[in-house]
């Protein structure tokens, strides 16, 4: 008899939730100058500003990523959790 491999299909009450971002993408179609920070760096520093307030590290992270492979399309984030599905959200302010 072979064993039946099973999957839960409860998520995990404790996961926490991981917000990848970006930190070289830029919005702008123009080329930006050496010593300005990119978009995503400055998405990342103010999504940091606002988290630290609100969330306790226990529930939630923010990650910052150099890439995630959608330069085409601005600022670029991706919200992850153990046993759920993972998106990413483009084009962002």
């Amino acid at each position: 008899m072979t064993p039946k491999k099973t999957t839960s299909t409860h998520p995990n009450p404790t996961a926490k939730t991981t917000l990848f971002v970006c930190k070289s993408c830029h919005c702008s179609s123009q080329e930006r100058p050496k010593n300005q920070p990119a978009d995503g760096t400055i998405l990342l520093d103010k999504l940091n500003s606002l988290c630290s307030e609100k969330l306790t590290s226990d529930e939630f992270e923010i990650k910052p990523v150099e890439c995630l492979w959608a330069c085409s399309q601005g600022c670029v984030v991706s919200v992850s959790s153990q046993d759920k599905p993972t998106y990413l959200f483009v084009n962002l302010p």
